[in-house]
């Protein structure tokens, strides 16, 4: 500072005044100007950096934006099953929103909708599901749909020249209850798309009945038959029919001897009537592939001694078994003609999800009798989650079967139950490794994590235990 003093002095004394005076001075006052701007600049800068980082106890708020809903539709959403909010559209176009409640820094959000408008069904469909850094949450992403839809599937073998007549029956959530019927007519083809005209709205319950066919045609039972309406159009009823009596086995049929007569071993309805083909047939109550008694299955085909009898749950109780988790008593899906089943999933929102968390739950036998080298379990059971159809689900869902010798103090994994979207499957465990032994058996579903569980879940049905 000294020599840029004396500097000046010289430049004043050596140069004309007063007019390169003025020009010195404001050089050197630019000069300054600049080097203060430079030092408040690298300040501002310097606790900008410091400030990127926000303190530990900084908290943040999850926004978003809702498309698709009018003017008076209310819905409501939750955070982590939590901090609800009640929201009406009260103008045209993208209703916003935000969680009152703060959440701090690494929280994880889960947003999800706890309430559906009347007539439409609202999804997330992006950043629903996160960690709170060190900023606002601001991309969750709602729509809404309001249809209309429509139902409908694939039946497949209805010969030429004969046709079926599907009942629909509907409660539609503003006008309620109603119903139609609708003509399928066979052709060349071996399969047929069917469906209604796209007219029912999202919330609608649903179910499609087969009202009447063409003589000695036989048909299969309607497999996804019922359900809500939710978020498009529903594709996935199938069903098989056949012309009994035409020498050809087609399916629903097991046998077909050119006639409709019951008691030559295929009926009128050309079903096997032969006990001891391993496969259970109409009157059965078990089939071991063999006409032996004594062995669990009679001669005839008829549950012995030490059998089991048969868990429907179509009294309404668990008869026995236990449930633990999200297992309960259900009447969503059912095996045919029954009306009960065990469901796992929660019964308010028929999804296994439980916001931000995972969760497992199972179904439990009592102790069986002492087990013989013959011993089995057959069941029906229906899954929807996170896999494809017929994929063990590994690493997300887990459905599987296991076996404890000590009371359920240890348990034994025996088999995975792989995925089913589109109908219940019959399956058989056997159990003749665990000859000697009394046991118990038990379902468990497992979720592994709390990712992507708004699905269906699963159902167990006509359990069988043959010791």
């Amino acid at each position: 500072m000294k020599k840029c003093l004396q500097y000046l002095a010289d430049r004043i004394s050596t140069n004309i005044w007063p007019g390169n005076l003025i020009k010195i001075i404001s050089s050197y006052a630019k000069l300054l100007v600049g080097i203060s701007f430079g030092l408040w600049l690298y300040g501002c800068l310097h606790e900008d950096f410091k400030n990127l980082t926000p303190p530990d106890n900084a908290t943040f708020r999850v926004h978003g934006s809702i498309s698709g809903l009018l003017i008076g539709d209310t819905l409501a959403l939750q955070n982590n099953g939590g901090d609800t909010l009640n929201l009406i559209q009260t103008n045209p176009g993208a209703l916003y929103f935000n969680f009152p409640t703060p959440l701090p820094i690494n929280s994880v959000y889960n947003v999800t909708v706890s309430k559906q408008p009347v007539d439409k069904f609202c999804l997330t469909v992006n950043g629903g599901f996160g960690t709170v850094y060190n900023s606002h949450v601001y991309d969750v992403m709602i729509d809404c749909v309001s249809g209309p839809f429509s139902v409908g599937g694939f039946l497949f073998g209805l010969p030429p020249g004969s046709s079926v007549t599907l009942k629909y029956d509907f409660i539609d959530p503003v006008s309620g209850a109603g119903s139609f019927t609708g003509s399928i007519a066979g052709n060349a083809a071996s399969w047929h798309a069917f469906s209604t005209q796209p007219f029912l709205k999202p919330n609608t319950t649903y179910s499609v009945l087969l009202a009447s066919a063409s003589a000695n045609v036989v048909c299969s039972a309607i497999e996804n038959n019922s359900g809500i309406i939710r978020f498009g159009n529903v594709d996935n009823l199938s069903f098989h029919c056949g012309k009994c009596g035409n020498g050809i086995i087609e399916a629903p049929e097991t046998c077909d001897d050119a006639n409709v007569v019951s008691g030559d071993g295929c009926s009128f309805t050309c079903q096997a009537e032969l006990c001891g083909n391993g496969v259970l047939n109409t009157g059965e109550n078990c089939d071991d592939a063999n006409m032996v008694s004594g062995d669990g299955c009679s001669a005839t085909c008829q549950t012995e001694g030490r059998y089991i009898n048969p868990t429907s749950f179509e009294d309404a109780t668990l008869q026995g078994w236990s449930a633990d988790g999200l297992w309960h008593i259900s009447q969503v899906r059912a095996s045919t003609p029954g009306a009960y089943s065990m469901h796992y999933a929660n019964a308010l929102t028929n999804t296994y999800d439980t916001p931000g968390t995972a969760n497992s739950g199972s179904l439990t036998s009592p102790i069986t009798p002492v087990l013989s080298s013959k011993a089995q379990m057959t069941f029906e059971y229906f899954k929807f989650g996170k896999c494809l159809q017929g994929v063990s689900c590994v690493g997300f869902d887990k459905f599987y079967v296991e076996i404890s010798v000590d009371k359920g103090l240890t348990w034994t994994f025996v088999e995975h139950l792989p995925e089913e979207h589109f109908s219940s499957v019959s399956h058989t465990t056997q159990l003749g490794a665990w000859a000697g032994s009394t046991i118990k058996i038990r379902f468990v579903f497992d979720t592994v994590n709390a990712l992507q569980n708004n699905r269906e879940g699963a159902y167990v049905d006509n359990i069988y235990i043959v010791p």
